[in-house]
C-alpha cells in the first residue's frame, strides 16, 4: 500500500488536507470521495520525503498523534495512535463510509411535486441548524403516511448520513429524485452552501411540475383521442348496418336493440386490430416515460422547438449557480465544471459540460472551458473572462447566473403559452379530420340504405 497527500474540501465545504493509504491514486480519490472529501490534488508521497505538516487548527486538520509528520483531516475521523517511525494509516472509518450508503435500489421516480416539497423542507431544516440525518429521519416519517416506499428510502438515507456518508451520495442511492437535483446538492456540499442548494433543487422541481402538469393534460387528450377513434369508427359502421337492416325489414325491427347488436358486431370484428393498437399506444406511452428512456427523452427535447430553448436555459441557470458557489469556495475550475455538469437537469447538456471538464488541465481557465462547450452566449463568457482578469471570478459567474436565470424564467413563461397555441390546433385538426371521415361514412351509409331497393 502507498501513501498519498491530498488537498480539497470536506462535506461542509471547509478546506482540508492530509494523507491517505491506498493502492493507487484512483483508489485514494475513490476513498476520499466516499468520505465526503472533494479533492483538488492527490500526490503520492515518496518513502524518503516527509509528508506535509497540518496547517493551523482553524483549517480543521489535525496532526497524527504518532508525531510522524503526517496529517489526518478531523472531519473524516479521529486519528489512531501509530507506532514510532511507521507512517500513519488511514483510519478504518474512512473505508467504512463506502458501505454505509443505502443498498442499491431500483429506480422509482417519486415525482416533481413530492421532490419540491422534500427539498424545500430539507432546505428549511438545514437553514435552521438541524442535522441532515435528523432532517431526513423526520421527513422520512412524514412521507411514510403518503408514500411508504419513499419514506423508507429516506430513512435508509438518514441512517447512512448518520454513519458518515455525504447527503448527496445518500440521496442518490435512494434512486427516486429528478435529474440534476442530486448534482445540485453535491455542489452545495462542496461549496458549503447546502441549504441554498436544497432551495435551488426545490425551485427546479416546482418549475418542472408546472410544465409537466400542462403537458400532461395535452398528452391525456391525445392518448384518449387515439384510443377512442377506433371505437367511433365501429359505432358509425354499426349505425349504418342497423339502418340497412331496418330498410330490409321495412323498419319492423326494434331500433335500439338492432343498433346495439350491429355496433357490438362491428366492435368484435375490429377487436383483433383495436387491441394491438391500444397496446401500442398505452404501452409505448408508458415505456417512453420509464427511466431507461430518460436520455432519449432529453435528446428529443432539443428537436421540439417549444421545449428546446427552455431545457437549454434551465441547465445553464442551474450549472451557473453551481459554478458561482464553487468559485466562492475556491474550488478548482476543472472540479467546478464536473460538479456543475452534475447539476444540469438535461443529461445531454450535462455530457457536454462533463466532456469539456475532462479535457481541462491545471492551467485551463474557467472562461476557456465554458467557451469551448459552445452552450453560452459569448457575451456571458466575456464577463467571466473579465472577472478572471480582475480577480473576481465569483462575482463574474454570479452575473452570468443572474442573466441565465432571467432568460430561463422568460423561456419558461413563453413555453407555457406556446403549448396551448401549438398543441391545441394540432389536436383540433386531428379531431376535425376524424369527425369528417365519420360523418362522410354515416352520410353515405344513410343514402345507401334509403336507395338500396331503388
Amino acid at each position: 500500500m502507498r501513501f498519498f497527500a491530498y488537498r480539497g474540501t470536506d462535506s461542509h465545504g471547509r478546506p482540508t488536507q492530509g494523507t491517505i493509504q491506498a493502492a493507487s491514486v484512483d483508489d485514494a480519490q475513490r476513498l476520499l470521495s466516499s468520505g465526503g472529501v472533494r479533492t483538488t490534488s492527490v500526490k503520492e508521497l515518496s518513502p524518503s520525503s516527509p509528508a506535509p505538516h497540518a496547517p493551523a487548527p482553524r483549517t480543521a486538520v489535525r496532526s497524527s498523534p504518532a508525531g510522524d509528520g503526517l496529517s489526518i483531516p478531523s472531519p473524516i475521523t479521529p486519528a489512531r495512535p501509530a507506532p514510532a517511525k511507521v507512517p500513519a494509516k488511514t483510519p478504518a472509518p474512512v473505508a467504512a463510509r463506502v458501505s454505509q450508503t443505502p443498498p442499491g435500489l431500483k429506480y422509482r421516480f417519486v415525482g416533481n411535486k413530492t421532490s419540491f416539497f422534500f427539498f424545500d423542507a430539507m432546505g428549511r431544516y438545514l437553514k435552521s441548524g438541524v442535522a441532515p440525518n435528523r432532517a431526513l429521519e423526520e421527513l422520512g416519517r412524514q412521507n411514510q403516511r403518503q408514500k411508504e416506499w419513499f419514506g423508507e428510502r429516506l430513512l435508509l438515507a438518514s441512517e447512512a448520513v448518520g454513519k458518515g456518508a455525504s447527503l448527496a451520495e445518500s440521496l442518490e442511492a435512494c434512486q427516486c429524485f429528478p435529474t440534476g437535483c442530486i448534482g445540485t446538492i453535491r455542489a452545495g456540499e462542496a461549496s458549503g452552501s447546502l441549504p441554498e442548494a436544497c432551495f435551488q433543487a426545490a425551485h427546479g422541481c416546482e418549475q418542472a411540475h408546472k410544465l409537466g402538469s400542462r403537458c400532461g393534460y395535452m398528452t391525456i387528450m391525445f392518448v384518449f383521442f387515439a384510443l377512442f377513434a377506433p371505437i367511433a369508427v365501429a359505432m358509425v359502421n354499426g349505425s349504418v348496418d342497423a339502418m340497412e337492416k331496418q330498410a330490409d325489414n321495412n323498419s319492423t325491427l326494434p331500433a335500439v336493440q338492432t343498433a346495439a347488436t350491429s355496433m357490438w358486431g362491428q366492435m368484435k370484428s375490429m377487436l383483433p386490430m383495436v387491441l394491438p393498437w391500444w397496446i401500442v399506444v398505452i404501452g409505448g406511452w408508458r415505456l417512453w416515460l420509464t427511466h431507461r428512456f430518460q436520455r432519449a427523452r432529453h435528446r428529443a427535447i432539443f428537436i421540439v422547438p417549444i421545449l428546446s430553448g427552455r431545457a437549454r436555459e434551465e441547465s445553464l441557470a442551474r450549472s451557473s449557480w453551481a459554478l458561482t458557489e464553487l468559485a466562492r469556495a475556491g474550488i478548482s475550475p476543472g472540479q467546478s465544471m464536473l460538479l456543475a455538469a452534475d447539476a444540469c437537469p438535461n443529461l445531454i447538456m450535462a455530457d457536454r459540460f462533463r466532456d469539456e471538464a475532462r479535457k481541462m488541465h491545471e492551467g485551463t481557465k474557467l472562461s476557456t472551458a465554458m467557451r469551448n462547450t459552445g452552450l453560452m452566449d459569448p457575451q456571458l463568457i466575456d464577463v467571466v473572462e473579465n472577472g478572471e482578469l480582475a480577480g473576481d471570478v465569483p462575482g463574474a459567474v454570479a452575473s452570468v447566473h443572474r442573466a441565465t436565470s432571467a432568460e430561463f424564467e422568460r423561456k419558461d413563461a413563453t413555453t407555457h403559452t406556446r403549448i396551448w397555441f401549438v398543441l391545441y390546433p394540432i389536436l383540433g385538426v386531428a379531431i376535425a379530420i376524424v369527425v369528417g371521415i365519420l360523418y362522410k361514412t354515416l352520410y353515405l351509409g344513410e343514402f345507401h340504405a334509403m336507395l338500396k331497393d331503388t
